[in-house]
């Protein structure tokens, strides 16, 4: 269920735990909001051009915790390794710790799926990334937006052959798309 709520001055917005996600409108524009455990959002989706008078002006916020860069180093390392196919991983907090996940997968050049996507370890996904083969660029394709339908981040690991590869980062929406820089998403050590 998708809520739409015009957030009052004084008044605070119904808690979104209880929808998918809900679209707030408040005197600076409209926002996308969910949560799930370990990760909740209120992004804008549209400005207002001009201030809405009697309601609430609202501020965005993106809470995850980072994951240590070492997770993407060590997924860049096993991609290479598996090149020129496609590689997938799966990152979930465990009592309080992250875990990379190499699932069962269908590899080719150009594709990557899951042999089981009702694996709870896809399902309790905060994070998927993929990697493209070597020389590809790191970015989502019109099959990454079709496929990439739940409430997560979703990275792609390009130019994986490179000194310096690829990387692309976007929060998935059930099907709306935010770009994120990587430093929201991957911490140092």
């Amino acid at each position: 269920m998708v809520r739409h709520v015009y957030v009052q001055e004084g008044a605070l917005p119904p808690d979104p735990a209880s929808v998918l996600y809900q679209y707030l409108t408040g005197r600076n524009g409209t926002f996308l909001q969910a949560a799930r455990p370990g990760l909740e959002v209120c992004l804008p989706v549209a400005r207002a051009s001009l201030p809405v008078r009697g309601l609430a002006e609202l501020r965005p916020y993106f809470r995850f915790a980072r994951i240590p860069a070492a997770f993407l180093t060590g997924m860049l390392h096993e991609a290479r390794r598996q090149a020129p196919y496609e590689t997938l991983f799966y990152l979930r907090r465990a009592a309080g710790r992250w875990r990379c996940e190499l699932p069962e997968q269908v590899q080719t050049r150009t594709s990557v799926v899951p042999v089981d996507p009702e694996d709870p370890a896809y399902r309790d996904a905060l994070a998927e990334v993929h990697s493209h083969p070597p020389g590809a660029p790191a970015r989502f394709s019109h099959d990454d937006d079709r496929s990439e339908q739940l409430f997560r981040v979703y990275v792609v690991l390009g130019r994986i052959g490179e000194a310096r590869p690829e990387i692309a980062v976007r929060l998935g929406v059930y099907g709306q798309f935010f770009r994120l820089p990587l430093r929201w998403i991957f911490r140092p050590r």
